[in-house]
């Protein structure tokens, strides 16, 4: 090793630490949501409709997701599904 950074590494690692607060964030909401109850994410902006819902569907967590539009402000919410009954 010359102590040079192999950027392509660096970029890919960095990515993933970008990603990692918004997983551990979802991770925490599916444990401590009650079915039923949504959860604010942020405003709709950029792609975080889109990093939400690959987040939710890559680590198979049991939410949902959603996009409400108050006084014209678009805004992404996480809910749990209800129990379903059998």
């Amino acid at each position: 090793e010359d102590g040079i950074r192999d950027v392509e590494r660096s970029r890919g690692l960095g990515d993933v630490y970008k990603r990692q607060p918004l997983t551990l964030r979802l991770m925490d909401l599916e444990k401590s949501l009650e079915a039923g109850k949504a959860a604010l994410i942020g405003e709709k902006n950029g792609n975080l409709y889109i990093r939400v819902r690959d987040a939710i569907r890559n680590h198979g967590l049991n939410l949902r997701i959603k996009t409400v539009e108050i006084d014209g402000v678009k805004y992404v919410y996480v809910y749990k599904p209800e129990a379903e009954t059998r």
